[in-house]
């Protein structure tokens, strides 16, 4: 029992891994990737959808001291790329908060766009 709970503590570390990326080509994009970085690796989108979150801002170290934001929030742009790969192959969604990968999901099957 003590040799298989590592083993499986291990299995679901590497299944969590697995869900947040995505592979192009050869290459893999994980979270904190860049929207640049996305782009030429994997091409251009399918579909984008723009919209922004609203966070409150925690504050910040000022000369050696930590400065509280007083309740101060800030806007962060978030976009959500869908990659539409056929109706063979899964869709992949990237979400970009304030340019950098946050989250990729493996959605249903894709399909063809009518013209």
């Amino acid at each position: 029992m003590k040799r298989l709970l590592p083993a499986v503590v291990l299995l679901a570390l590497s299944w969590d891994a697995g869900a947040q990326a995505m592979e192009c080509g050869n290459r893999l994009i994980t979270q904190g990737d860049s929207l640049a970085k996305v782009a030429s690796l994997c091409g251009n989108p399918t579909q984008v959808d723009h919209t922004s979150i609203i966070r409150q801002a925690s504050g910040g170290w000022v000369n050696g001291q930590w400065i509280a934001s007083a309740g101060a929030q800030i806007e962060i742009p978030v976009e959500v790329w869908l990659y539409n790969l056929g109706p063979d192959r899964l869709m992949r969604q990237i979400r970009f908060e304030d340019g950098r990968v946050v989250k990729i999901e493996t959605l249903d099957y894709g399909f063809i766009e009518k013209s």
